[in-house]
């Protein structure tokens, strides 16, 4: 489930127990655009879903830590949908360390690691 080359997991966690909660908040959107009225539904409806009704709700939410004097960044990118046809809630998490190492000599010269560690859940709506 985990990338072994990194140990980052407890971040990770600590990442999706926030990020939980904005999957909830959707959840709660998706359950009461369900229980309106029939024609304050289909206008919600379509405004969350599409004209068709067929996609889902979704949340992105990055965060990036480190500066220009930090060759170290680390990129936290949670991502969540609901989809109210299938009745699923998918959601991933995934932390990105990103590092430079400069070259002396070679201006504009680095190598750029990526650790990445993905973590992804599944659960139902009702």
């Amino acid at each position: 489930m985990f990338d072994k080359k990194t140990n980052n997991k407890e971040e990770v966690l600590s990442a999706l127990a926030l990020f939980n909660q904005k999957i909830d908040y959707l959840k709660q959107a998706y359950e009461k655009s369900t229980a309106a009225n029939e024609a304050d539904h289909a206008k919600l409806q379509s405004s969350l879903f599409g004209s068709e009704g067929t996609g889902g709700l979704s949340a992105r939410v990055v965060a990036l830590e480190g500066n220009s004097h930090n060759s170290t960044k680390k990129i936290t990118t949670l991502e969540g949908k609901v989809d109210g046809r299938r009745g699923l809630i998918s959601r991933t998490a995934r932390v990105e360390t990103v590092q430079k190492w400069w070259h002396r000599g070679f201006v504009g010269a680095h190598l750029l690691q990526i650790t990445s560690l993905v973590y992804k859940a599944f659960g139902s709506i009702g």
